[in-house]
């Protein structure tokens, strides 16, 4: 970005693939809003980050990037956001709470238009179908909802996991959705019947992460047994990737590149089965998220700070301030 100098980050790079260069960010919270939860919009240029009582909107196509919005979300006791899921078109974004409450916002007027209640406990993952009909959602009830987007009326509660649901996603044709948590398991779920089935390959540990391949040809799992397993879309086992040595927190996809995330900080991009690259990272984050192009990831550790890096690079562009906005 013309006029910025790329400032070091504290990652250790061995032999890191070629991509380019991304503007890279220090999101600084401050005040009330600990940082707890963030999500990319699917085109990499706007970003939200939510903390106790609200979430901050992103305009990362601004030089210097722009806070653009600020989503009073809830009340000082609730919790806090526990994640957080655009739509596909980018104009809604899904709010989900520690005490259960799922909200829906509509980004251009930033108000809220509808309202999900039914989870006891945390809810842990939320998705928007690729159509943006239907909302998914899954916590520590360990069952997954389904959710007319626009109303918020409840179409479905599928009862089959038997501990807590942590990750959820669409596959991209929309016809299936992946519930995976603390039971080990990764269930696809048809949309249409709500019927289920287990992957014949159940994870050693709870499984943290998934990433359906763009094109619908594959989905990653990353789990706590330190593996990342590579499905068919209809779940038949593919691969398992072992590389890393704690829990892997996050996956994602750089074209037919695999990238994974764990907890100690060390981030992998692999080529089938061979490590092409490893990183690892100064302070370990909380939570990842990889960019949907993968070659940027969000990073929120236990300070009231975000920050987005490059993959390849490893450098700080600017800091941004997250504040609320009445």
């Amino acid at each position: 970005m013309k006029g910025l100098t790329p400032r070091r980050f504290g990652i250790g790079c061995a032999a890191l693939t070629a991509a380019f260069l991304m503007p890279l960010l220090a999101l600084q919270a401050q005040g009330n809003l600990p940082l707890r939860s963030g999500a990319w919009r699917g085109d990499g240029l706007a970003l939200t980050l939510g903390g106790l009582q609200g979430v901050c909107l992103f305009d990362l196509s601004q030089n210097p990037p722009q806070q653009s919005g600020y989503l009073q979300e809830t009340p000082f006791d609730s919790g806090g956001i526990s994640t957080l899921a655009w739509s596909s078109d980018g104009t809604r974004l899904a709010v989900a709470r520690y005490d259960g409450v799922i909200s829906v916002w509509d980004l251009q007027t930033q108000r809220k238009i509808a309202v999900m209640r039914g989870h006891i406990g945390s809810v842990n993952g939320v998705a928007f179908s690729p159509d943006g009909t239907l909302l998914a959602s899954g916590g520590d009830d360990s069952l997954l909802r389904l959710w007319d987007a626009a109303t918020g009326a409840l179409n479905g509660a599928l009862p089959k996991h038997r501990s807590r649901i942590q990750a959820i996603a669409f596959q991209p044709d929309g016809a299936q959705v992946i519930s995976g948590g603390v039971d080990n398991l990764a269930l696809l779920w048809i949309v249409a019947t709500g019927e289920s089935r287990a992957n014949p390959q159940p994870h050693g540990g709870p499984i943290n992460a998934f990433a359906p391949k763009p094109d619908g040809t594959l989905y990653l799992t990353g789990s706590s047994d330190t593996t990342v397993r590579v499905f068919g879309p209809n779940g038949a086992p593919q691969n398992t990737l072992r590389g890393h040595k704690t829990p892997v927190i996050a996956v994602g996809w750089r074209g037919d590149q695999v990238i994974s995330a764990s907890l100690d900080g060390e981030i992998i991009t692999w080529e089938g089965e061979t490590i092409l690259t490893r990183s690892t990272l100064r302070n370990p984050p909380v939570h990842l998220v990889f960019s949907p192009e993968g070659t940027r990831a969000l990073l929120i550790g236990i300070s009231r700070t975000a920050q987005i890096i490059s993959l390849s690079e490893g450098a700080i562009l600017t800091d941004i301030t997250c504040t609320e906005q009445p």
